[in-house]
């Protein structure tokens, strides 16, 4: 595995003037017992690549993420966490996949993991840069862009991956746990702020011994380490955003589109599953699974995003 990392800048203290939650959730209000708030990632709606092209038309607000990388094989496969999360989610899935013949590249979205805040975050900045880092890693500047086989995004991840399609032109794209519909947290800001501040204080590996048996020791690990990197302040910009200028519905299926959920999901019903399967994507669900589908269950994953 090779750790590129980028250095991240201090994040100012007046970031925090912007820090609200980047929620769609089933729960509104932290717990009246006082515990910190459960998180759900951010599931925001899918544009179209047309769509994409002409709102990432102008675009130069990307910088260059922090990325992991895992095997060196010709097939290219970039894969791209979510909220609250970072690269090294992909621990075991990135070696999986080049013990498949695949260079994995995983990156960290800007405020997450090792790469840098940024106090303007839109969906197409990520996307691009998303896909900048992957062409520097790939060394292919002067080429039209990356040659990627495959792209998976989670839950925020999805969304990015769905802005990027026209910048990395994947063979095939795997979106993880995403229902590709819009959803209104009807929250203030102030309660915003508090559930993301509740989630990133309550995400320790202590905790999450006892609310996510299932994971190996090393998924905790991992998970707290992100919780403590990220930035709430790129969280709530991005947010902000996001509701002055939303993205349309689903995304097309014009290349081989999957969507993988847990079964059963919080975020993905079995109604909105058929849904999406009748406008061309392949559903798949791994059982027993949780919102980060492949903890505890590589290689079902596995199967499900190369069957």
């Amino acid at each position: 595995m090779h750790d590129h990392r980028t250095g991240p800048p201090a994040r100012s203290p007046s970031q925090g003037t912007l820090e609200q939650l980047l929620l769609n959730t089933p729960t509104s209000k932290p717990p009246a017992s006082g515990h910190p708030a459960r998180f759900h990632p951010l599931m925001l709606p899918h544009p179209h690549p047309s769509a994409n092209q002409s709102r990432l038309a102008g675009v130069r607000h990307c910088v260059l993420l922090n990325r992991l990388a895992w095997g060196a094989g010709d097939k290219i496969a970039v894969l791209v966490h979510g909220m609250l999360g970072s690269a090294r989610q992909f621990h075991e899935l990135g070696p999986a996949l080049a013990g498949r013949g695949y260079r994995a590249i995983g990156v960290d979205l800007p405020g997450h993991g090792r790469s840098p805040a940024t106090a303007d975050p839109t969906i197409e900045s990520y996307a691009e840069s998303v896909a900048e880092t992957v062409r520097a890693e790939l060394d292919t500047r002067a080429a039209p862009g990356p040659v990627v086989e495959l792209a998976i995004g989670h839950s925020l991840g999805a969304i990015v991956l769905a802005a990027a399609l026209p910048l990395l032109r994947p063979a095939r794209a795997v979106y993880v746990d995403v229902p590709f519909s819009p959803a209104d947290t009807g929250a203030g800001a102030d309660e915003l702020l508090a559930r993301f501040s509740g989630a990133k204080a309550g995400r320790t590996v202590e905790q999450l011994r006892v609310s996510k048996p299932a994971w190996s020791e090393e998924d905790r690990r991992v998970e707290a380490e992100a919780a403590r990197q990220f930035d709430p302040a790129t969280a709530v910009a991005l947010q902000l955003r996001y509701d002055r200028n939303p993205l349309p519905g689903p995304p097309s299926t014009s290349i081989p589109s999957v969507l993988i959920r847990a079964e059963p999901s919080r975020f993905v019903s079995p109604e909105r599953a058929g849904e999406l399967k009748g406008l061309g994507f392949r559903v798949r669900s791994v059982v027993a699974a949780g919102h980060c589908v492949w903890y505890g269950r590589v290689d079902e994953f596995l199967g499900a995003v190369l069957d």
